[in-house]
């Protein structure tokens, strides 16, 4: 069900389809053709959109104002992008029956996608011309076809939406076409989920989720058939609303299986929808991921089940390792609103993930121990326990702040998981992290195709432990003394954590990971002298983050030079470190130098010539004596001398 629009712009009770408005009641309207009033348009209708779908007043006006410019006679082609049930077609429909009327030829071709693959372009091309002209037309070809709809449309001032395409390059070629196929003054629309099929338009109109006073009452309208919910029904509504995450499609379709309904009943679907998400709203969701191949649908299920959150670089490297060619695959899924990138981390909504979950569930709805992904501390218990299964299983996230004992039979188990890529075992409460430690049996291997290994609280590691294949290691919070005793270079290791590791003494020599990027020794106080990776440090090619904060070392071996790559340097709280080498002209690269609260009495001449250092961090360095001339640093932006 949509929120309808009549054509005079006047919402419909709650629950009846939006219909485009029939332009055969045009010679009813009391304005002139070709004369378009944008004031009344804009009183009636922005108005009500603002109130009753959610949508920005001032944003949504600012877009459509660019759209129909009275005075402005070019073509303009407008998209409409959006996640799937976020209301693209509703908007489209909206406009389109407000302003339908100021144009001599309009057509709105619904469900393009869908069309394409029953009927073809050929389908497609024979509704528009008849939409267009009135009448039926013979085309033998799509060649043919693009050539009629270019001559028709050439001397028409028209309006055309084309809803829901993807980035089919020949619907793109044959149907929709260039800006040149269209008379003076003419507006086309696309909506889409698909950034790929917008490279012809002139603006793009995102859509973004309902904030939660608007999702409120767009899903109180279907409940209750009123802007709020009943007294009674407000906190398990308060509910819904988190649940959907601002999503229309949502709100609607649990707003419509919730009404009339007791609280306990409420109750019941609610606690339903943890387990088995709604099929409506899933049907929807899951057209997309239907359309990705194989490596793409990987890549989707490895962030709904594992990397939610994470550094987009980071997951690219390690998903690279995988062999899934993750920059091209993250990119399509950002195109296809499937995921968000901000601020370099990947998000994506709650209802797409758990549409992700609903998929690896399908796969064998009661046995979780022959699923590929495990994310839930419930299902990861029953896989455990079970004696069989545990052959597919790709990615383990278990948060152990959640979940019951699950490793009586820990090493049994993992002995099965030949494919097991990634393998996250955390805490999320804080307090269980620091407090609970978990030791290894004897004997016990992690499998060998493992990626990702990030397990909180270790006691040790295995004695044979070998990261042959390891792209990424965090150990944090552990109570570790050394790490791996191996000889090996170990190539594809990129990043290292190790952070609050207290009891940690000594790491593996630096050379025989030439391609790390990142080691983080943060709160290791036990970690005093750097002496066994000085050789290393000049195959250190790649490093571009040592973080040593709250470490016990004294002092910084000169050849810290030579880590050329280098952007970020964290020594601060190290309240033995008294001196630092002057070698840092070499570092070029180094952006940030975090150094607060040492003991270090003066800074040497070299920090001057880094010409790319962006913030130097002095807090509360009592003990600083002498600050060297800023000779080359051009980019300082940041300078932090408090207490100092």
């Amino acid at each position: 069900m949509e929120w309808g629009v009549e054509s005079s712009g006047v919402l419909t009770e709650a629950g009846e389809e939006l219909e485009v408005a029939d332009h055969s009641m045009k010679e009813n309207q009391n304005e002139a053709p070709g004369i378009w009033n944008y004031e009344r348009w804009e009183n009636s209708c922005l108005a009500k959109f603002s109130e009753f779908l959610g949508f920005p007043t001032k944003g949504f006006e600012k877009e459509i104002t660019r759209l129909l410019r009275k005075s402005n006679d070019d073509v303009r082609i407008v998209g409409i992008r959006g996640v799937g049930g976020i209301g693209k077609t509703t908007i489209a429909k909206a406009i389109y029956n407000q302003i339908s009327f100021d144009f001599g030829s309009v057509s709105f071709l619904e469900n393009v996608k869908a069309i394409r693959k029953t009927g073809g372009i050929h389908d497609l091309q024979k509704r528009l011309l008849r939409d267009i002209t009135g009448e039926k037309h013979y085309i033998s070809n799509i060649s043919q076809g693009a050539k009629v709809i270019q001559d028709t449309l050439q001397s028409r001032k028209a309006l055309i939406v084309f809803d829901d395409i993807d980035d089919d390059l020949e619907l793109l070629e044959y149907l929709i076409g260039e800006h040149h196929w269209f008379g003076r003054g003419s507006r086309v629309l696309i909506t889409t989920r698909d950034r790929n099929s917008l490279h012809k338009v002139n603006d793009v109109f995102e859509i973004e989720g309902l904030n939660h006073k608007d999702a409120l009452k767009l899903f109180s309208l279907y409940a209750f058939q009123q802007s709020l919910p009943e007294e009674y029904y407000k906190i398990l509504s308060y509910d819904v609303i988190y649940y959907c995450q601002g999503l229309p499609l949502a709100l609607k379709a649990l707003g419509s299986l919730l009404r009339g309904k007791r609280t306990s009943e409420w109750e019941s679907e609610l606690h339903k929808l943890k387990n088995i998400p709604n099929a409506k709203i899933q049907d929807v969701l899951k057209i997309s991921y239907d359309e990705l191949d194989r490596t793409q649908q990987a890549i989707f299920l490895d962030i709904a089940c594992f990397f939610k959150g994470e550094d987009r670089d980071f997951v690219s490297k390690i998903l690279d390792c995988c062999e899934m060619f993750a920059e091209s695959g993250i990119g399509f899924l950002e195109a296809k609103c499937l995921i968000t990138v901000s601020h370099n981390k990947i998000y994506m909504h709650d209802l797409i993930q758990e549409m992700g979950w609903e998929v690896i569930r399908q796969q064998h709805p009661e046995d979780p121990n022959k699923w590929s992904r495990l994310w839930n501390p419930a299902d990861i218990y029953r896989a455990f326990i079970c004696e069989n299964g545990m052959k597919n299983v790709e990615t383990i996230s278990l948060d152990l702040s959640r979940s019951k004992e699950v490793f009586a039979n820990m090493k049994k188990v993992f002995a099965k998981m030949k494919r097991l890529r990634l393998l996250r075992v955390y805490y999320s409460d804080d307090t269980m992290r620091k407090k609970y430690k978990i030791s290894l049996p004897e004997g016990f291997e992690f499998p060998r195709e493992l990626r990702y290994l990030h397990w909180e609280g270790l006691e040790a590691l295995p004695l044979n432990f070998d990261p042959e294949n390891l792209v990424a290691i965090n150990l944090k919070c552990s109570n570790i003394k050394k790490l791996w005793k191996m000889k090996k270079h170990h190539e594809k290791l990129k990043f290292i954590d190790v952070s609050d590791s207290q009891q940690l003494i000594k790491m593996p020599k630096l050379s025989s990971m030439p391609n790390l990027e990142s080691l983080n020794i943060k709160g290791c106080t036990s970690f005093c002298k750097l002496h066994s990776s000085i050789s290393a440090f000049p195959y250190m090619n790649f490093m571009k983050e040592l973080l040593l904060e709250n470490t016990g070392i004294k002092e910084l071996p000169s050849s810290i030079q030579y880590l050329t790559s280098l952007e970020f340097l964290n020594v601060s709280w190290c309240s033995k470190l008294q001196k630092l080498p002057d070698c840092f002209a070499k570092m070029r690269r180094l952006r940030r130098l975090d150094m607060d609260r040492t003991r270090v009495k003066e800074l040497p001449s070299s920090i001057g010539y880094l010409e790319y250092l962006e913030s130097l961090n002095l807090l509360r360095c009592s003990h600083l004596e002498k600050f060297p001339e800023m000779v080359k640093t051009k980019c300082l932006r940041e300078l932090c001398l408090w207490g100092t």
